[in-house]
């Protein structure tokens, strides 16, 4: 069965569709001027091409359709790009079964919408671009299977948005991944992440809990802002801090591995409420520039007998053995726990 382009054009009664069997292919434009449809359910689906509620960019006046809820109760091959873009009235979105490819900008501007289930994802391996841009409603997200990657802007100012948990392996976060998420208090993805990439976490001003273990890279901005962001746990394999990485964040304690060898200018920069930093390295990684500017209290930094260099980042130095080593095993502490929760939660997910 195909439901092709205009089938239910100006059926302005029509309220609900329900098809319990398969439909092979929903084409763009499918149900244009349908200002009273709110419901629709299909048993399973093949395709579901670009704009299928024909929503445009700009409201209309009366608007073409007020689709709040659309459901597949069994599994779908394909969600194109921009399926349900613009539909400003959606408010709930559900998969029964598994879906095997997710289009980039899928619910670009929904911001009614509060609630997606996708249960099972087979082939994709990422939550594309832009995915949920602009969702200023979204409450409940949840997703199953596991990501490789968190596209650019995918949950981009979903600013009702409080709590996310992912499964991934060494997972790229890509720019602006969650910026502006000005309600999102806690964070987990179960896997480690290889990258942070720019302004990913910016402006989200309530993050508090971040469950993932960075590997690799944090690049500019990633957490700018991030007021009540007060303890960050650095992997001991991270090896790069961009610019303005930490910036105005509520961070108390820093604690960097010998593994970072780049820091950028300002990256803990107007950090008002940072007393201690303490790095594991022998050599400054940001010889030329000023990281901590801003941070009246801030006098120095803890190194080992070893360190080589006068300053840290432009602060000078102060060398303890005693608080470097101890640090050490706080940090070796923090990552066996975080192991040991990680492991325990895939346990009971397994049974």
């Amino acid at each position: 069965m195909q439901i092709s382009p205009n089938a239910f054009y100006q059926n302005s009664n029509l309220k609900s569709i329900f098809i319990n069997g398969k439909v092979d292919n929903i084409e763009t434009n499918a149900f244009p001027t349908t200002p009273s449809l709110q419901t629709v359910v299909l048993g399973s689906a093949t395709y579901i091409n670009p704009n299928i509620f024909a929503c445009t960019s700009q409201p209309t006046s009366p608007p073409q359709n007020s689709i709040k809820e659309f459901k597949v109760t069994g599994s779908v091959v394909s969600l194109s790009d921009s399926a349900f873009s613009y539909c400003r009235t959606l408010e709930s979105f559900e998969i029964g079964g598994s879906l095997l490819y997710i289009g980039k900008s899928l619910f670009y501007q929904c911001g009614s919408l509060k609630s997606v289930v996708i249960p099972e994802l087979l082939g994709t391996e990422s939550i594309t671009n832009s995915m949920f841009y602009e969702c200023s409603s979204l409450e409940t997200v949840k997703i199953g299977g596991s990501f490789s990657s968190i596209g650019e802007k995918a949950f981009y100012k979903c600013s009702n948005l409080e709590e996310l948990t992912l499964n991934g392996s060494r997972v790229s976060i890509g720019n602006s991944a969650f910026s502006h998420c000005s309600s999102l208090k806690s964070i987990t993805i179960d896997g480690s992440v290889s990258e942070v990439g720019t302004d990913s976490f910016s402006d989200c001003y309530s993050l508090t809990e971040l469950n993932m273990r960075i590997t690799g890279s944090i690049h500019s901005s990633a957490f700018y802002s991030c007021k009540e962001l007060c303890s960050f746990d650095f992997s001991d394999t991270l090896y790069f801090i961009g610019e303005s990485a930490f910036s105005s964040t509520g961070l108390s304690k820093v604690v960097i591995p010998a593994s970072v060898t780049s820091i950028g200018k300002d990256a803990f920069r107007t950090c008002t409420s940072l007393g201690t930093v303490i790095y594991k390295g022998v050599e400054d990684p940001g010889p030329d520039i000023e990281a901590f500017m801003g941070n009246g209290q801030l006098e120095f930094a803890y190194v080992s007998s070893k360190y080589k260099s006068k300053k840290f980042c432009g602060l000078k130095v102060k060398k303890d053995d005693t608080v470097v080593s101890s640090a050490h095993d706080t940090n070796d502490h923090n990552v066996l726990i975080f192991a040991l929760v990680m492991a325990i939660s895939l346990l009971f997910a397994f049974f």
